[in-house]
């Protein structure tokens, strides 16, 4: 019999328990994604329950008529208000997975939710489309040079777009085009979706720029063109970047298949944070798409539009997420099939030959075992201290290159430039803190920079530098105290995730994506509305919503230190034990990046929720101070923009010093 046959076998049995372990994981994702949508629309369910005033009060008035009051029983019926609080959540349920969503209470009042929401999904659907159609061929060459050159000085460019991503600030960015292009240049409108002089089309299939070639609309269709190419180009940037990240990782998950679970966490991150610039980019633009209909029903309180909205984004999110777990899943099998079949073509016939067998001695014979000498001994030896030593230099370059990254270097003077600003906020600003949140009457308010306002004066004659001053003393406040309440917490499960094992990792990392699928730019504010804007309320908050990123970015961390260090895990061994202590600094460095990204994080969402105008107007902060001042961006700039530019600088010199910590 041929040793050829058994291996074959052997790697039949791998390939059948390969497929069998890949649609387990599948299957516990599809289980865990239905108990997800459960569990997010009883959330949706308990924050619509306790948010402020109550829906009724809008149907019924102070006075109701006779229609109103019909509308009110209507409303009752409808949602089951009448029944037990038990009854009221199944029948909202069935009425949110069904699409019987009722009637804008609101903002179209007795316009069907569906009605509206059909309205404007289209709108969303195309930008991005047609901005992930822009950004895919992009975003793959640029990751297949970042891995091939990685090396080399030519592939600095696509490994910096790989890796300062996440500090990309898109109201900033989108409002430095409206102001160029479409403000000072003239050459692209700046906001809205399409010119409401033209024309109305047949809504054929809703779908604008469809519709205007079924019509036979060219000059609506050019219209509705110029005025999607900045938000296109804006969240393109930010989609060509994650796809950039995205495709170097893919080429690594290539040659380590079995790490699927890494890559379909950052795949549900990369989402989220795909969902929060789409609606940043909506509102700066004034698009009246999809997210900035559902940011609108959450500052209304229109439950019907809050719903169904919040329902389709969900749908959409689950369906994607699904979809490219399902096709990694696909690509990994196919990777070890032929990874198995290559074996197999490699493998040897070896035939028992008895008569050879009898005369070479058995390597578990007593012939063929032969005592170890002195030399070799000693040569043992000098081998075990030469791979101390060398296990000693690997750790030291290693922290070598953490510390002494430029990354980690630039991030450092930046966050002490931001430090001391914010430290000495009032001893650098030339006005008082009661002046610059006060009104100034004698000063002409969004007047341009001069020698008593250097960087120009904003509404209520208010110093823009004194404002930026106390409004960075507030972010990083904000950044490092919501870090500090959800870090210890995401990196202790991300630790432990890390050290049991594949199991353990693949399961955290779906309760992971399912929590980032509920996106948590939209839970805080729900949660701001019904609890306060107050900064302590804010803390907590954002503690939460980070909390999932800093398991995923410490379990990540963690599990490449384990194998940079040949750490087992779930092994509790006197060898496994000292490795882990020699990997410890490395690890405490990556931990304290993941803590320096969480911060850039926690900045970027609290300043993007203050700018939807969710803020305390009883504290300076940036994002206010950009949502006051866009409103004149065509005539004082400055106003919006100096904000902006001082929020990119912070959240940058986190995001640049956690990557040069994280990565070696």
């Amino acid at each position: 019999m041929s040793l050829t046959i058994d291996e074959k076998t052997n790697n039949q049995k791998k390939e059948i328990s390969l497929i069998t372990q890949s649609m387990i994981q599948m299957g516990i994702l599809l289980v865990l994604s239905f108990i997800g949508i459960f569990i997010i629309i009883l959330v949706l369910f308990i924050l619509i329950k306790n948010m402020p005033g109550s829906p009724y009060m809008f149907i019924i008035g102070e006075h109701p008529t006779e229609a109103q009051l019909a509308a009110f029983e209507a409303y009752t019926e409808n949602w089951g208000l009448d029944k037990p609080i038990i009854s009221q959540y199944f029948i909202f349920l069935w009425n949110m997975i069904s699409g019987n969503w009722g009637e804008s209470l609101i903002i179209r009042r007795g316009t069907p939710a569906s009605e509206m929401i059909i309205d404007v999904f289209p709108r969303s659907f195309e930008l991005n489309f047609i901005s992930f159609s822009f950004s895919l061929l992009l975003g793959v060459i640029f990751g297949v040079l970042a891995y091939k050159f990685k090396d080399k000085w030519f592939g600095l460019i696509p490994q910096a777009i790989k890796r300062l991503n996440w500090a990309i600030l898109i109201i900033g960015f989108g409002m430095l085009l409206q102001y160029t292009f479409g403000y000072k240049l003239g050459l692209l409108p700046a906001t809205n979706y399409f010119d409401a002089n033209l024309d109305p089309l047949p809504e054929i299939t809703h779908f604008r720029l469809l519709d205007c070639l079924l019509a036979g609309n060219f000059v609506a269709f050019w219209d509705t063109i110029l005025h999607l190419i900045m938000p296109v180009l804006c969240l393109s940037f930010i989609m060509f970047s994650f796809i950039t990240d995205l495709t170097y990782s893919i080429i690594d998950f290539y040659k380590n298949p079995k790490e699927v679970h890494l890559l379909s966490g950052k795949i549900a991150f990369y989402l989220s944070l795909i969902f929060a610039s789409n609606l940043l980019i909506e509102v700066v633009f004034s698009l009246n798409s999809m997210s900035f209909l559902l940011l609108c029903a959450i500052n209304s309180i229109d439950v019907s539009i809050l719903i169904g909205a919040f329902y389709c984004i969900l749908l959409t999110f689950l369906i994607i997420n699904f979809s490219i777990n399902f096709i990694l899943h696909s690509i990994r099998i196919i990777i070890e099939l032929v990874k198995n079949s290559k074996t197999d073509n490699k493998i040897p016939a070896i035939t028992t030959n008895s008569e050879s067998f009898l005369s070479e001695p058995s390597f578990n014979s007593p012939e063929s075992i032969s005592q170890p000498t002195l030399e070799e001994n000693t040569l043992v030896l000098d081998e075990n201290e030469e791979n101390k030593k060398s296990i000693g230099k690997e750790i030291f370059l290693g922290l070598r290159c953490k510390i002494f990254n430029p990354l980690t270097i630039i991030g450092i003077i930046l966050i002490g430039f931001i430090l001391i600003v914010a430290i000495f906020a009032a001893k650098l600003s030339p006005y008082d803190f009661l002046i610059v949140q006060g009104m100034d009457f004698s000063v002409e308010w969004y007047s341009p920079p001069s020698s008593e306002h250097i960087l120009g004066v904003t509404k209520f004659g208010r110093d823009v530098y004194s404002r930026c001053l106390y409004g960075i003393q507030t972010t990083v406040k904000v950044g490092v105290i919501s870090t500090l309440i959800g870090m210890p917490l995401g990196v202790f499960m991300g630790i432990i995730s890390a050290y049991f094992g594949k199991w353990a990792k693949y399961v955290l990392d779906i309760i992971n994506a399912l929590i980032l699928i509920f996106p948590g730019i939209i839970f805080a504010i729900s949660i701001i509305s019904i609890l306060g804007n107050e900064l302590n309320n804010i803390y907590w908050i954002l503690g939460l919503v980070i909390l999932p990123i800093a398991t995923h970015f410490s379990q990540q961390a963690v599990s490449y230190e384990m194998k940079k260090g040949d750490i087992k895990p779930l092994n509790f061994s006197k060898q496994n034990g000292r490795k882990i202590l020699l990997r410890l600094p490395n690890i405490f460095l990556s931990i304290l990046g993941v803590g320096c990204l969480i911060t850039g994080f926690s900045i970027l969402i609290f300043e993007s929720i203050m700018f939807f105008g969710f803020g305390d107007y009883s504290i300076i902060n940036l994002g206010t101070d950009i949502n006051i001042g866009r409103s004149r961006l065509s005539t004082a700039p400055w106003a919006a923009l100096w904000p902006a530019f001082w929020i990119y600088i912070a959240i940058l010199s986190f995001i640049m010093l956690g990557i040069g910590l994280k990565e070696e």
